[in-house]
């Protein structure tokens, strides 16, 4: 999917979670997707 989307020059950001799971388990994998949602929502809206 990253390498579609950087083929098609689209703006994308890849973040990989150390140790990751659907459920955001680990509070600091859980503090930087949210973070990282932020950023979206900040440059989207």
């Amino acid at each position: 999917m990253l390498n579609a989307l950087k083929r098609a020059d689209k703006d994308v950001t890849y973040v990989e979670l150390p140790m990751g799971d659907h459920y955001l388990s680990l509070y600091a994998n859980r503090l930087r997707f949210l973070q990282e949602i932020e950023t979206l929502l900040g440059n989207s809206i």
